[in-house]
């Protein structure tokens, strides 16, 4: 009996094994494809957004709109589900599921792309699908000058597939190393002064600051917030430019830390009791309702929209997934120290850190940080070459470059930018 015990207890023990390291296979399969999502996104979404892409995903398109309703959407599961994660696991492989099948059937490759391969046939068929031309009908007139634009853009500039070493040497260029320092330089930025550990740490913060409110209304409330702020902004950055959100983010994202950290540090010095920290829960629930709202207005979507503008086109591919790189690194890196440091610094002090981080990024975007905005990418370019504005001499040679179609069958003005590059 006693053998026969042991061995149903060592069975017992191998089957429990067994789950265990099914589990985690499967966790870090799932990790895996997560981190295969980002970097597919973080390559593809800033090469479509230049000016130089066609088709070209506008602001009003990725503003990071999906970014914020999934995350509206996976708060307000979390608080009806709380106790079923399986459910909302499950649920959460629908949309994925959904995006690749839409992908695959409905996305057309760049004609522009497929010109510079020098499959002409295609590019034609893809211009059709861009353009709502029917594939038995021949290319309307503008179309087909676009067309043949296009196509004297691809063969004046030799575009070929660059070697590792010949992107090295071009790094040396001002035009190339100037936008990869800055946007780096803004992810770290995005990342370690809270903006992406805030949201996710919501719930715990909301409730060690004693608010008496349900934390799980609270962080559906902020998700909301976000959402709607970034559904403005979509437009909004037509009508102020990046450099003017980016100062608002900052400042907004500086104060809303500070009251938060002044909060905590009373809190935490018992200046505040529970009963007057009761009383005055108005204070960081607002703060972190102002730090979500300020945030979104610039530092947590501006550092991946502006690659497509920022990076030239011999290295926007390159420089925008090695950003892409650096930004999962730094957010891995401040999702791990979060924990610890509120566990060795507290909460005031935490906030401190990331307030004087705020405030040291927003100076140094307001220094070095170029206005996009309505700007060509030969302009972009004279920027960080120079560090100036293009002169009219200069700007009128480049302009003479671009490409110009008729109104009436309304050809982009993306179109005409692709000879300024």
């Amino acid at each position: 009996m006693a053998t026969e015990r042991g061995d149903a207890t060592a069975t017992g023990r191998e089957m429990s094994t067994y789950k265990q390291l099914a589990a985690g296979a499967a966790a870090n399969l799932g990790t895996i494809v997560t981190g295969m999502m980002f970097g597919f996104s973080g390559v593809t979404l800033p090469a479509m957004m230049a000016v130089d892409h066609e088709p070209r995903v506008t602001y009003e398109e990725a503003s990071w709109i999906g970014n914020a309703l999934g995350t509206v959407v996976m708060f307000i599961l979390g608080s009806i589900l709380q106790k079923n994660w399986r459910l909302i696991a499950g649920l959460s492989v629908i949309v994925p599921v959904l995006s690749i099948l839409v992908v695959w059937c409905f996305l057309p490759e760049s004609p522009i792309w497929l010109l510079s391969k020098g499959r002409i046939k295609e590019a034609e068929i893809s211009l059709k699908r861009v353009r709502n031309v029917p594939p038995d009908q021949n290319l309307p007139a503008g179309l087909q000058q676009e067309l043949d634009a296009m196509m004297s853009y691809s063969m004046s500039q030799d575009v070929k597939k660059e070697t590792f070493t010949e992107q090295l040497s071009y790094l040396r260029q001002p035009e190339a190393y100037k936008p990869l320092l800055i946007l780096n330089a803004f992810t770290f930025f995005q990342h370690f002064s809270g903006c992406t550990i805030i949201m996710f740490y919501a719930l715990s913060i909301v409730s060690d600051m004693g608010v008496n409110v349900d934390t799980y209304v609270a962080t559906v409330v902020l998700s909301v917030a976000r959402l709607v702020v970034v559904v403005a902004l979509s437009y909004a950055s037509k009508r102020f430019g990046r450099r003017a959100l980016c100062n608002v983010s900052g400042v907004g994202m500086s104060l809303s830390l500070t009251a938060l950290a002044l909060f905590s540090g009373l809190m935490h010095a018992d200046v505040i009791d529970s009963e007057e920290a009761y009383r005055f829960n108005w204070i960081p629930v607002t703060s972190l309702l102002l730090f979500v709202v300020t945030s979104s207005l610039g530092f947590f979507w501006l550092p991946a929209s502006m690659m497509g503008e920022l990076f030239p086109t011999k290295i926007r591919g390159s420089a925008a997934g090695f950003t892409g790189l650096m930004g999962c690194c730094l957010f891995f890196l401040v999702v791990k120290l979060y924990p610890y440091l509120k566990e060795t610094m507290r909460y005031h002090n935490v906030f401190i850190l990331y307030a004087v981080i705020s405030v040291i990024g927003t100076i140094v975007m307001y220094f070095y940080l170029p206005e996009t905005q309505g700007k060509t990418l030969a302009e972009i370019e004279q920027y960080f070459k120079s560090g100036e504005r293009a002169t009219r001499a200069e700007h009128k040679s480049l302009t003479s470059l671009e490409i110009h179609s008729t109104k009436e069958d309304n050809v982009s003005s993306e179109t005409s930018r692709l000879t300024c590059n």
